[in-house]
């Protein structure tokens, strides 16, 4: 253990949580409301460490431009979508989904990239989705900035801890330890 920063990030994102039951015994229904399509303003806050100091820092801030690049592009004002969502066809069904599955096996997520076979408008809908091989939860969506951020970070520099808020008063923590 030794220094640890944090810097915070903002943005909006969309999703839908398709798998989830509650139990009646707690809540007021089985039925979750995160299965609509929906959007959250969200913070999320990374912590970085290092073993050694340079420059009197563990990194400098502006090293985290590149993850900064990352979340702009996938998730502020994206709606991510789990790859298994039974909706995918209907909503989408221009989506090459067998290509966007071979492409989540090498990478955190995958952009339809399907323009030259789309009008303007449909066009419009596809480049706002994000698909990924996960329930877009928060516990999920934590772990995966934090794969993210720990893939662009400069060496000896890494990521231990990432909180992701959903609206100001839910999130989730992602850690290492």
């Amino acid at each position: 253990m030794g220094h640890i920063i944090y810097k915070e990030f903002h943005g909006c994102f969309g999703h839908r949580v398709w798998n989830q039951n509650l139990e009646e015994k707690f809540a007021d229904s089985t039925q979750c409301t995160c299965r609509y399509l929906h959007g959250h303003n969200f913070k999320t806050v990374v912590y970085l460490e290092s073993d050694k100091l340079v420059n009197g820092m563990v990194t400098d801030f502006k090293h985290l431009g590149a993850f900064k690049k990352w979340l702009d592009r996938v998730m502020d004002h994206k709606t991510l979508m789990d790859i298994s969502d039974p909706m995918i066809p209907t909503m989408l069904p221009k989506a090459k989904i067998e290509d966007a599955i071979l492409e989540l096996k090498d990478k955190l997520f995958a952009i339809p990239e399907t323009k030259k076979e789309l009008t303007e408008l449909e066009y419009e809908l596809y480049a706002g989705i994000v698909f990924v091989n996960f329930a877009p939860t928060a516990e999920n969506i934590s772990k995966w900035i934090f794969e993210a951020v720990n893939t662009l970070l400069p060496q000896g520099v890494r990521c231990t801890k990432v909180e992701f808020w959903e609206t100001q008063k839910a999130g989730a923590i992602y850690t290492n330890e």
